[in-house]
């Protein structure tokens, strides 16, 4: 049996693989934890492309749904843009993504995007073939006369946080309104089907706490702010964000219980219960975001996430050796198996021929 440390470590890289620190890999699910159609200052105009590219050698079916900010929804399977068929290695860009799929929403709205394979699956073989796919998605702003400022957000399940940790993104600028300057956003995007509430605090470059502030995200929603309305001061230099569930939903997430599975909820349509749909559960978990804008130009940038997934699964490894030990390969094979990787440990033998 794997000693704590190895396992962890294994969990750990076979997650972080897709995170945004580093190289994703093909996946069938992804999560654009913001996607905008909205009037902006100054008379601009925001707005979002979507790329979406299959990877794979086989035609895939993709279907996507969007949840709006500010409301709480619910997801039961069906999906709002149902089987959109993608060839192998054609790249489908999508212009203004809210508007050209989900036109119901408005002209002035934001949230996030459920992107996944939704072909044709034998959920009773050994490897359920799924397809291969990579997301983009591009967020700008229109000026007017063809001129455009735009960032990318990347849609990698590296981000996602369900643990005590949290969410950091270093690289603030919090200057206020003020020209030159520039301003900070902080979104969080709930993957739950309850509620959640999450606590975030901004500190100068010298690590002084400059604020507190808690809000709550309505089930299967997207919350977001300029720092200033969270009541944080401005100042000049940098500093850092951190973005924490306030009660995090261990009563609901037993590693014992849920060791076979990589994510919450029937990320995995293939897992046990699922019945081949795709749903989210009350464990509670977010993806968080950050950007700062120029207040002069109104360009934005994109701030990487760093989550302390190790320590998360720290907790975890020492929950399953205290409570439930026989579970720590169930774990492993899991998470393999959701990334089509293939996991065993019975020994490999090979003839040598002279």
């Amino acid at each position: 049996m794997f000693t704590r440390l190895v396992r962890c470590a294994l969990v750990a890289a076979f997650l972080l693989v897709s995170s945004l620190a580093m190289a994703q890999v093909p996946m069938p699910v992804y999560v654009v934890p913001v996607v905008v159609k909205a009037p902006g200052a100054n008379s601009t105009n925001w707005s979002t492309d979507l790329f979406l590219t299959n990877l794979g050698a086989q035609t895939a079916s993709v279907s996507a749904h969007y949840f709006p900010a500010g409301q709480a929804n619910t997801f039961n399977g069906t999906f709002a843009k149902p089987d959109m068929s993608l060839t192998a290695g054609q790249t489908l860009i999508v212009s203004d993504v809210v508007g050209s799929w989900f036109p119901a929403a408005g002209a002035n709205t934001k949230g996030w995007l459920f992107i996944a394979d939704t072909g044709a699956i034998n959920c009773n073989d050994d490897q359920p073939q799924v397809a291969k796919l990579a997301v983009s998605a591009r967020v700008f702003n229109s000026t007017g006369g063809g001129a455009t400022f735009g960032q990318i957000v990347e849609a990698a399940w590296g981000s996602l946080n369900l643990s005590a940790e949290p969410t950091v993104f270093t690289g603030i600028r919090n200057n206020g309104a003020a020209k030159p300057g520039s301003r900070t956003n902080i979104g969080v995007a709930n993957l739950s089907t309850v509620p959640i509430s999450v606590e975030i605090k901004l500190f100068r470059s010298s690590g002084a706490l400059a604020g507190t502030a808690t809000r709550q995200i309505s089930a299967l929603s997207l919350g977001q702010w300029y720092l200033q309305s969270l009541g944080f001061p401005a100042f000049s230099g940098g500093g850092r964000v951190e973005v924490r569930l306030v009660e995090p939903s261990f009563p609901n997430f037993d590693p014992c219980a849920d060791g076979d599975s990589a994510l919450p909820g029937c990320i995995d349509r293939c897992a046990e219960g699922c019945n081949g749909r795709y749903t989210f559960s009350n464990v509670k978990s977010f993806i968080a975001y950050a950007s700062n804008v120029d207040n002069v130009t109104g360009d934005g940038e994109n701030m990487l996430p760093v989550v302390d997934h190790l320590a998360f699964y720290e907790w975890m490894s020492d929950y399953v050796d205290a409570y439930c030990p026989d579970k720590g390969q169930s774990l492993l094979k899991g998470v393999a198996r959701r990334l089509g990787l293939e996991w065993s440990t019975e020994p490999t033998f090979r003839k040598i021929v002279d």
